[in-house]
C-alpha cells in the first residue's frame, strides 16, 4: 500500500504499482479446450495456419465446433462471475497483464509436495 507521505506521482510509486499490477491473476472457471487442442494438432499435421484452414472445406466443421466451444466457455464465465470460490472448485488463473493462463504440470506439482 501507499503511505500518506509518499508522492503518488513519484517514479518509485509508479514503478511499485506496475510491479504489483504485473502480479495480478484473475480467477476464471475451468475452460474446455478439447476442440481448440484438436484444431491445433490438425493444423500442425497439415502444415497450415488458421487463416489457410479457413479456406479449406475440410476444416469448416472443426472451426465451427471451436467457435461453439468458445461460446460455451464465455457462458460458463458469465454464470460463475461474482460467485465465491469454494474448496474443491477447479479454476484457472489468468495473468491480467499478458492474458495468459497459468499452467502447472503434474511433474512439477509432484516435485513440490
Amino acid at each position: 500500500g501507499m503511505s500518506l507521505q509518499q508522492d503518488p506521482n513519484s517514479s518509485s510509486t509508479i514503478q511499485n504499482y506496475l510491479i504489483s499490477r504485473d502480479s495480478v491473476f484473475l480467477i476464471r472457471p475451468q475452460h474446455d479446450y478439447t476442440v481448440a487442442k484438436k484444431l491445433r494438432q490438425d493444423l500442425e499435421k497439415q502444415g497450415l495456419t488458421e487463416l489457410e484452414a479457413k479456406t479449406k472445406p475440410g476444416f469448416r466443421r472443426i472451426l465451427e465446433a471451436r467457435a461453439r466451444e468458445r461460446t460455451l466457455n464465455s457462458q460458463a464465465y458469465l454464470q460463475a462471475r461474482g460467485r465465491c470460490v469454494r474448496y474443491g472448485m477447479v479454476v484457472q488463473l489468468q495473468h491480467e497483464t499478458s492474458q495468459k493462463y497459468l499452467a502447472v504440470s503434474r511433474q512439477s506439482s509432484e516435485v513440490n509436495k
